[in-house]
């Protein structure tokens, strides 16, 4: 709820094109595929299709992706705690 409440965007600032690519973290051993399909911008994990989400606009030019719990499930995507 937080998150949703912080989002001060409804729409990308610059048009989906300008933030599409592939991007990799600093090892280069992990990437983001960002891509625009249908008006829609999406990303992948590792390219994966089945690892795909929706990106909303949420600051300025920053994304965000808000999977609801079942779709995580579904996903098989777990919130693990540790420790107290």
């Amino acid at each position: 709820k937080e998150l949703a409440d912080s989002r001060t965007v409804e729409a990308p600032t610059r048009p989906l094109d300008a933030y599409t690519g592939r991007f990799y973290n600093a090892a280069e051993t992990l990437f983001l595929e960002i891509f625009n399909e249908g008006g829609s911008l999406r990303m992948r994990f590792f390219g994966v299709e089945e690892e795909e989400f929706v990106l909303y606009s949420y600051q300025e030019d920053s994304f965000t992706w808000l999977p609801s719990h079942d779709e995580l499930a579904r996903r098989e995507h777990y919130v693990i705690e540790f420790g107290s």
